[in-house]
């Protein structure tokens, strides 16, 4: 489906426990979960792994390279006997369960919730959303903060949480990765509960370092005016076109959307490079067109191109060499070489 969400059975493997259905309709919506294991229960997804030998007519598959010692397994669903991914012999499966129960000591000690989980690709991308207690000031604008944890039964990637912070005033997510301080930690896999609950308290400080980070980062683009012209340019930067005679609609409409959303979104005065941050995340989250269900766009919004755009946008504005050059720029075909700072948004869009 092009909403990448997990179906069985004509089921989606996800729930909601803030009382809304999520992703359009296609959710389990329940109330007053405490662990990570009802979470995943009540998602669909307290299923299993296992992984299976790899043969063709009867002979198992070694490793390549005169490796004949060790062999291919295919990593399987236990409830479907769906394939995953195909990895060496000495792959560990980890369970779902396994994986993300260490945000528990956080939630049971009222420091969280969890509120949303869900899989992606069949099964391939595990994740749960746990929305951290108290609101936090960026800019003078409340902010919501959350811990997005996501596994992976594929080996695209190892256990991993994400910050992300929401602007109550407009429901904008700010996800970026900083020189000094990234919004991802990864998680070593622990058996014992002790472990695991150190695991989250390391977590949970470095997203507080992180959070000290932004404020500073954010703090900068407040203080900083932007002009007309500033803005006009770092619009055709920033969605780019190869020939500025001939601009494509598609193109046009976009820029005089983020254009639109730094003069009038919610919480915006047109006047700062923080108006355009929010501007871009604005559009990212709420107005960009997605392929097919706009069930995507959570995803989009966090993982995927949405996320993408947003770092572009902040790594532009927070250039101040960059920003001052826009105003000498002639009217042409425009590029940038600014790059990404998130790894794991570039993962999951692949």
């Amino acid at each position: 489906m092009a909403h990448e969400l997990s179906m069985q059975n004509g089921r989606a493997e996800m729930f909601s426990g803030s009382g809304l259905t999520p992703w359009h309709k296609l959710g389990t919506v329940v109330k007053g979960l405490l662990t990570a294991k009802e979470c995943l229960a009540a998602a669909h997804l307290d299923w299993t792994v296992k992984g299976f030998p790899v043969s063709v007519n009867g002979i198992t598959l070694p490793f390549p390279n005169g490796e004949t010692e060790n062999t291919w397994q295919g990593i399987c669903r236990e409830d479907t006997g769906a394939c995953l991914s195909i990895m060496k012999g000495r792959y560990e499966c980890i369970q779902n369960n396994d994986a993300l129960d260490f945000l528990d000591s956080l939630v049971g000690h009222g420091e969280a919730v969890y509120d949303t989980a869900g899989a992606l690709r069949g099964g391939k991308q595990v994740w749960l959303l746990a929305k951290v207690n108290g609101l936090r000031k960026l800019n003078g604008d409340d902010h919501q903060s959350w811990c997005l944890a996501v596994t992976s039964h594929d080996g695209s990637y190892t256990l991993m949480l994400q910050w992300v912070y929401e602007r109550v005033v407009c429901a904008n997510t700010l996800n970026i990765a900083l020189k000094g301080a990234s919004n991802q930690v990864k998680i070593r896999h622990c058996k014992n509960w002790g472990d695991k609950e150190s695991e989250a308290r390391r977590a949970l400080s470095l997203g507080n370092d992180y959070f000290a980070t932004v404020q500073e980062a954010v703090k900068k683009l407040g203080d900083s005016l932007l002009t007309p012209d500033q803005m006009a340019e770092f619009t055709r930067v920033l969605v780019p076109t190869k020939d500025e005679k001939e601009v494509p609609t598609r193109t046009q409409n976009i820029r005089a959307e983020i254009h639109r959303l730094f003069h009038r979104g919610a919480g915006n005065t047109g006047q700062t490079r923080w108006d355009a941050l929010n501007a871009v995340t604005d559009y990212a989250d709420h107005f960009q067109t997605m392929r097919g269900d706009n069930s995507t766009r959570l995803e989009s919004s966090i993982l995927g191109s949405g996320a993408l755009l947003k770092q572009k946008a902040f790594d532009m504005l927070s250039d101040d060499s960059l920003m001052r050059s826009l105003l000498e720029r002639p009217h042409k075909a425009t590029t940038t070489s600014v790059q990404s700072g998130s790894e794991f948004a570039a993962l999951l869009n692949r």
